[in-house]
């Protein structure tokens, strides 16, 4: 930790570079003094007050790191972030609170024993359902990374060919249905055409042939 040239500890460095990515989709508006209205994407507002370093959400009141809203404050205004973080993450407290030696002490095996009860862990109460295995996501992360959200998309109706809806939700389904029916019951028409032209064709020459042979037979 000594070689470390952050100013706070390590984890909190990188968990802070990642809240500063979910910043950028938060809008902060300045309120007069250190007080800003944080608006976001989905409706969100939070107030976020820089001098008392307190945001509406309670995560910077009760962690001493700045949240996302609080970020997005201090990139308005320019200000180093770090500097906003409690001072328990910084190197210098890490220090001063490993700076003494701690005293040995022997294992498990060498220690005195007791004729006092031995502690039992807690009963554990077994909840229905599955458990969990996924771990618990941030309120600014999102369910799945991998994967874009509809926000922003126009959806374009394959019935109609109209922007704002799909073709679930389209008025027009009914005259589209029977647009495509017209289509369908005039196309068979058109297919069986060439076919009545072969039959007819193919009658006339079945008439020129009996009539030679007629001709022939009166001849003889």
């Amino acid at each position: 930790m000594k070689k470390c040239t952050l100013l706070v500890c390590p984890k909190v460095y990188k968990r802070i570079e990642k809240l500063k990515t979910f910043a950028s989709g938060w809008i902060p508006r300045w309120q007069g003094g250190d007080q800003f209205e944080v608006v976001g994407s989905s409706n969100g507002q939070y107030k976020v007050d820089i001098t008392h370093r307190s945001c509406g959400c309670k995560k910077w009141d009760l962690s001493g790191i700045p949240c996302t809203h609080a970020i997005a404050a201090l990139n308005y205004l320019d200000h180093d972030i770090y500097d906003y973080v409690h001072d328990c993450y910084k190197i210098p407290t890490y220090l001063k609170t490993y700076s003494h030696l701690l005293n040995p002490i022997n294992g498990r095996d060498l220690w005195p024993e007791t004729n006092n009860f031995s502690l039992l862990p807690p009963d554990v109460e077994k909840k229905f359902g599955r458990p969990k295995k996924a771990r618990r996501r941030e309120l600014e992360e999102p369910t799945d990374p991998t994967k874009f959200g509809r926000k922003g998309i126009k959806m374009t109706c394959k019935l109609c060919g109209k922007v704002g809806h799909n073709k679930r939700t389209c008025k027009n389904k009914n005259a589209a249905a029977t647009s495509g029916g017209q289509d369908q019951t005039t196309a068979p028409a058109t297919a069986n055409a060439p076919a009545q032209v072969t039959n007819e064709s193919l009658g006339k020459k079945s008439m020129t042939m009996s009539a030679k042979l007629a001709i022939s037979t009166n001849q003889q």
